[in-house]
């Protein structure tokens, strides 16, 4: 093989051999760069199962684009054999690297984190990689490359109920039944015993790499593979700190919760752990650390949460939950989310009540086929439904004190509706109207026009007291922006002023995030404009509290998190700004309890193309056919003239 020519491409030496391929550098005489050829061995190429799995890495490498993740330029057929054109990636690996020496902390965190925001990135795109081990990370002078997609599973959705395994579809799997696959030590518990596996799997894999990084040990390795794999199974690893006494608590944390038995268990996120490693990271540098005197108990956060969840099948996907979290007294963290509700179907725009123990939110879990309001107690399994009308019922609110719910509702052609919170017939308040809120004081409701959905364009806002009555437009000059691009005008805590996203309805391009008095006036800029950077295409404030503002931004493609900053009890708003969620997934509508608990919903596009054929008279010929079988959304497609390439 060395000195032949294969296409344009000049192989020069053998760089490695594998169970998936041999390595082979090579010189692309056309653009003239060197690139890495993979070749399936002679030996495998009859082996049909071999050959998917060779061809399965192309497909799953290429639908990735991460500098973390190495590039697939091309694929070849020679003499009846496949070849990948590889990006050719200089360094090491990290399996050379640990046996070489244990990186410093600092060094340790700094390229976990980047190993852990490129797999974020491959399970966002619905790639589980299966293999993750020392011997497929490279570490280069800029950083990591992760390598060795041949066992990499394309699944149904990465962002599945947190509760349950996600399943491949029958097509796409490339294993057989109850066969294990990957490589011993590096297999999750459910991996090992021949189960179903999701991105959980690479987190558990990661969590042990993390291990080996820190510490210099493998956290299961036994005597035999048997062993090895009992272990992963049943034993408990100790903490990192008590094989290096030097780390901090923090990691122990982080570590140990990547390794629990039960994936429920473990980070839900390998973008929310990146994160936290950074963090670890910039603390081990400037030599912030938590304490611990001996004899004394570690420092516990008080911090309370729950999550809410729910899928909708189809084409689009979608996953969603709730969240409660009890705010620390100082600079928020990141959330950590919990199911609170286990819906079969959809279930979106939850409220959680002044005292933080009711959440209200809107679910179709009845079955019926329409969204009605239910509320759950946080210390009760079932919710109890609050509205059973054949439309649909959403976007609830609570009263400052608990005792009444103001809720958009289709019934009778479309309106707000109020209701008690026991239960009770709901009495319509306004004929038209989105996005309700009680002021704090509970005798006014804010509340957006009704209209199709349009993004970006401007809605008119009103006010109507909470007893009925006509509404009054509020800032009739003004407009605010059409959900997904905001939750309607926020209160401030004492209700004497309110706070959008929005433009005069006279220049619609002038947006930005106004502050207005409740009682009228000319709104005045809040300076987020100025003192937020702009992160994606969705940017907008979602809750008003004492000292912070929360405001969700990102874009449906990459995510849409929940992020702080500060504001003034004028309404002026200044950075920097705190990330509270991070990965893919939208999470835009937090509400906030007295207490600093926060409920919010989090769901996730999955959009897909199909091919259906079509005859005369535009008749469809035989069943649609899946295009595109990864979960990453798509948008704005088109075709060639002949039809031949999207």
């Amino acid at each position: 093989m060395i000195g032949r020519t294969i296409g344009r491409y000049q192989v020069i030496e053998k760089l490695g051999q594998g169970g998936m391929g041999v390595v082979y550098k090579a010189r692309d005489t056309l653009l003239d760069r060197f690139v890495a050829l993979k070749v399936l061995p002679p030996a495998s190429v009859l082996d049909p199962e071999r050959r998917r799995r060779f061809l399965q890495e192309a497909r799953a490498a290429s639908a990735l684009n991460h500098p973390g993740i190495v590039s697939v330029h091309d694929v070849l057929t020679v003499d009846g054999g496949d070849v990948l054109v590889m990006e050719l990636v200089e360094g090491e690996t990290l399996e050379s690297l640990l046996g070489r020496r244990r990186p410093a902390l600092s060094e340790a965190l700094g390229l976990a984190a980047r190993i852990a925001d490129a797999l974020a990135r491959a399970h966002a795109a619905g790639i589980v990689h299966r293999d993750l081990k020392p011997a497929n990370v490279m570490v280069t002078a800029d950083g990591v490359k992760v390598l060795d997609f041949g066992l990499a599973k394309l699944i149904e959705s990465p962002f599945g109920d947190a509760e349950s395994p996600t399943m491949a579809p029958a097509d796409l799997s490339l294993t057989r039944e109850r066969m294990i696959l990957g490589t011993v030590g590096w297999m999750s518990p459910e991996q090992a015993s021949g189960g179903t596996i999701d991105a959980r799997s690479d987190i558990f894999a990661f969590g042990v790499l993390l291990y080996e990084m820190l510490t210099g040990r493998h956290p299961f390795r036994r005597a035999t593979t048997l062993e090895t794999l009992a272990a992963i199974r049943e034993a408990e690893p100790p903490p990192p700190s008590r094989l290096v006494p030097a780390l901090p608590p923090e990691i122990d944390r982080a570590v140990l919760r990547c390794l629990r038995k039960e994936p429920a268990r473990r980070w839900q996120s390998l973008s929310d752990l990146a994160a936290v490693l950074l963090d670890l990271k910039e603390d081990s540098e400037s030599g912030r650390r938590v304490v611990v005197e001996p004899g004394r108990p570690r420092p516990r956060r008080s911090r309370r949460w729950l999550l809410a969840g729910m899928t909708a099948a189809g084409i689009v996907a979608i996953v969603a939950g709730a969240l409660l979290l009890r705010r620390p007294p100082r600079a928020p963290e990141p959330l950590d989310m919990r199911r609170l509700t286990y819906d079969a179907g959809f279930a979106w725009t939850p409220a959680i009540s002044p005292d933080g123990k009711l959440v209200a939110y809107s679910s179709d879990r009845a079955g019926d086929g329409q969204l009605d309001i239910w509320v759950r107690h946080i210390s009760r399994p079932e919710p109890a439904r609050l509205t059973d009308d054949p439309t649909d019922d959403w976007m609830p609110n609570f009263s400052p004190d608990g005792s009444r719910i103001v809720f958009r509702s289709d019934r009778d052609g479309g309106g707000l509706y109020i209701v008690n919170t026991l239960g009770g017939e709901a009495r319509r308040l306004a004929s038209h109207g989105v996005s309700p809120r009680f002021s704090p004081d509970g005798t006014r409701i804010s509340f957006v026009a009704s209209a199709d959905y349009s993004p970006g364009s401007l809605r008119r806002m009103f006010v109507i007291s909470a007893d009925g009555g006509e509404p009054r437009p509020l800032l009739p000059q003004y407009g605010i922006l059409a959900y997904p691009y905001s939750v309607g005008p926020l209160w401030s805590p004492d209700g004497t002023r309110l706070l959008f996203a929005g433009a005069p309805l006279a220049s619609p391009s002038k947006q930005d995030w106004w502050v207005a008095s409740a009682d009228g006036g000319e709104p005045t800029s809040s300076g987020a404009m100025e003192s937020i950077p702009a992160i994606d295409v969705i940017r907008y404030p979602c809750a008003w509290l004492p000292d912070r503002v929360l405001f969700a931004a990102g874009s449906t493609i990459e995510g849409v998190n929940i992020y702080s900053a500060s504001i003034t009890p004028e309404g002026r708003i200044s950075g920097p700004m705190q990330v509270l969620s991070s990965g893919p997934g939208m999470t835009m509508t937090p509400s906030v309890a007295a207490d600093g608990r926060i409920a919010l919903d989090r769901f996730q596009w999955v959009l897909r193309l199909w091919q259906l054929e079509l005859g005369d008279g535009g008749r469809a010929i035989g069943d649609p056919r899946q295009v595109t079988p990864d979960a990453a959304p798509k948008f704005h497609f088109s075709l060639t003239r002949d039809g031949s390439r999207l």
